[in-house]
């Protein structure tokens, strides 16, 4: 009797296949640009954050000279419109000011803005 061999072919599992490697591939090229795009958006917060600091800053200290009497004293009080303004919290205690409203013109590198200012002061 002879027995019937059958043509088997076996596959070596060693190693990986390409289309293994390119997937591979593309899913760190995606999640690279994730993390970078992250990155990206973070470090453009804190650019604009640390800006925008700056230039309060920047009107802060040119405001404060605007409020210095020839004495070289500071002297908030304005010169502008009266207002009353209130205030009321969750618990219904109310709280009323009486106010100046004042326009005042700031420029900081060459850029104007047209700034309300409010005082309590006298």
């Amino acid at each position: 009797m002879k027995k019937k061999i059958k043509n088997t072919i076996l596959y070596d599992n060693k190693g990986i296949a390409m289309t293994e490697v390119v997937v591979a591939f593309l899913l760190l090229t995606i999640l690279l640009g994730l993390v970078y795009s992250c990155i990206r958006f973070s470090s453009q917060m804190t650019m604009k954050a640390t800006d925008t600091d700056r230039e309060y800053q920047e009107y802060s200290q040119v405001m404060s000279t605007k409020f210095v009497d020839e004495n070289g004293k500071y002297n908030y009080a304005l010169g502008g419109t009266d207002k009353t303004v209130s205030f009321t919290d969750e618990e219904g205690n109310s709280v009323t000011l009486e106010t100046k409203i004042a326009n005042v013109d700031v420029t900081v590198n060459e850029r104007t803005r047209h700034i309300h200012v409010y005082s309590t002061g006298n």
